[in-house]
């Protein structure tokens, strides 16, 4: 059975992040070295402040989840939401949750 979530779209993911929600991103592929960067697969999701909600980024035209394929892309999206410290899981399945002003900070390894 697939787990049903609410979803979001990046314009609106930015106005949750400044409003108090943190990013959560989930390492879906352990990385490797490809040249001199590293790939991977990585998602991303909005979790309110009590943690009641998680959203899902998506892809404006298809819905489907955005699935960031590089440490680069990861750490530009972290910037493009004004954090500015890049916190990014290496292991495939561990997640990390920080908040845009940088208090809160978890990692989480379900593995």
């Amino acid at each position: 059975m697939r787990e049903v979530l609410s979803v979001i779209l990046e314009a609106n993911f930015k106005k949750n992040v400044d409003l108090g929600w943190r990013i959560q991103i989930e390492c879906l592929e352990t990385p490797w070295k490809h040249g001199s960067a590293y790939r991977g697969r990585w998602r991303v999701f909005c979790v309110s402040p009590d943690g009641a909600d998680t959203q899902i980024l998506v892809l404006r035209k298809n819905i489907e989840p955005k699935i960031i394929l590089s440490l680069h892309g990861v750490a530009a999206f972290l910037v493009d939401m004004d954090v500015m410290v890049a916190v990014i899981p290496m292991v495939e399945g561990q997640k990390v949750e920080v908040t845009k002003d940088l208090k809160a900070i978890t990692v989480i390894d379900d593995g």
